[in-house]
């Protein structure tokens, strides 16, 4: 991770590698939330239908 991009540069290979994982993340929780406000509220709201 440590190791320059290119020959003179400060930049070194983690740097994009940790960006990546950055957006990586946010997209993935955008995912889940999406599914989440979509699916899962909604069988949540079945049960405590069928428990009354």
């Amino acid at each position: 991770l440590a190791t320059p991009i290119a020959a003179g540069k400060i930049t070194t290979v983690g740097i994009p590698i940790a960006l990546g994982l950055m957006v990586f993340t946010i997209l993935i929780t955008g995912f889940y939330v999406r599914r989440a406000n979509k699916d899962f509220d909604q069988l949540t709201q079945q049960i405590v239908e069928e428990t009354r």
